[in-house]
């Protein structure tokens, strides 16, 4: 539309993170009753948070979620549910965002082909003698109307297919400062993954919640992994970011189960997890799920490793291991999902009162 200047490169239109969070925290103002938007520090850089607080009067613990990469803490699809119902049943939740991925780059553009007019035939040709005459070339041509293609004196071919003068000169100065994908990311030099499930422990702690759960989905299963089993899952000879924080040890001990879903094993950039040494460090009751919302070929890569987790936990630390495969709900469906039902029943038998380091004198509320 001429009335409007193009958007330009993605540079100047691109939100922020912190904006993209911020714009997240005003929506759920205005849709959300219950969540209370919080922000949480890690790294000495802030970060949204969004807590669920128990509504049921009989509370039994906190929930800490991990999100998949580039998921929106407030996703409506896959955590609003379980946000809602856990809350509703004595679990307060704290739902992370998790640093923003930068997507994998699209293949260039094929050239175009390179389509050359045909030759005139020589003048010599006796055996066609007319075929160089204006009225047969014309008629070689004929779908192309070449007055008034080529000299169009329209306003936008005057440019030469620029809308304007300005747009052109944002276009020669974008392709000269151009800057590579996801380096608005990484100029932002966000909290690590790791550094944010501590700083969400240490709320949770804050809050007087000692009986926590972590419920990890996708890439946040191996980013849980390696806050809570460093040793193991990660293979570094560094020590790990802000080992010595004084509430950290007192966060990772008031974990007291795991839950996975669609546990993804390997993660872009991250060439130093070790999510199967990091699974046989689990020291805890575990609920492992899978279902086939991302599609079915994820789904068979979900099944594979979740075949490996099985087998992993037979010689691992795990105090209790429970596998499901479910069918993930339909769009639209109310009320609660499966699996929301199929977590609370893991929290009631399994962790339910249960303290870490205090399991002999386990109350029941």
């Amino acid at each position: 539309d001429s009335k409007h200047p193009p958007l330009g490169p993605p540079r100047h239109y691109r939100y922020h993170p912190i904006q993209r969070q911020t714009l997240i925290e005003t929506e759920l103002q205005h849709t959300d009753p219950f969540a209370q938007p919080v922000w949480l520090e890690a790294e000495g850089r802030r970060f949204l948070a969004i807590w669920h607080k128990d509504r049921s009067g009989n509370p039994q613990g906190a929930v800490l979620i991990i999100p998949d990469e580039n998921t929106s803490p407030a996703s409506k699809r896959r955590l609003a549910n379980t946000q809602f119902y856990l809350s509703e049943h004595g679990w307060s939740t704290l739902t992370l965002a998790m640093p923003e991925q930068p997507s994998p780059k699209a293949p260039p553009r094929p050239a175009p082909p390179d389509i050359k007019k045909p030759e005139p035939a020589a003048d010599n040709d006796a055996d066609d003698g007319d075929a160089n005459t204006p009225s047969d070339n014309s008629a070689d041509t004929e779908p192309v109307d070449e007055t008034q293609v080529v000299y169009d004196d329209s306003q936008e071919d005057q440019s030469g297919g620029a809308p304007n003068d300005d747009s052109t000169a944002d276009t020669d100065n974008a392709e000269q400062t151009a800057e590579p994908e996801g380096q608005p990311e990484a100029q932002e030099e966000a909290a690590s993954p790791t550094s944010r499930i501590r700083a969400g422990l240490d709320y949770l702690t804050s809050q007087s919640q000692y009986n926590n759960v972590i419920f990890a989905t996708g890439t946040g299963a191996a980013y849980a992994l390696a806050t809570l089993y460093p040793k193991a899952a990660i293979i570094t000879s560094e020590p790990a970011t802000n080992s010595d924080t004084p509430d950290t040890p007192e966060a990772i001990e008031s974990v007291t189960a795991i839950i996975l879903l669609n546990a993804k094993h390997s993660v872009t950039g991250e060439p130093s997890l070790n999510f199967l040494r990091g699974f046989q460090a689990i020291d805890l009751p575990l609920l492992d799920i899978i279902d086939n919302a991302p599609g079915k070929s994820a789904l068979e890569a979900s099944a594979q490793d979740q075949a490996q987790r099985q087998s992993a936990a037979k010689t691992s630390n795990i105090v209790l291991y429970q596998s499901r495969k479910i069918h993930p709900a339909p769009l639209g469906q109310k009320g609660e999902q499966r699996a929301s039902r199929i977590i609370r029943g893991f929290l009631k038998q399994n962790v339910r009162g249960m303290e870490k380091n205090n399991t002999d004198n386990t109350t029941e509320p």
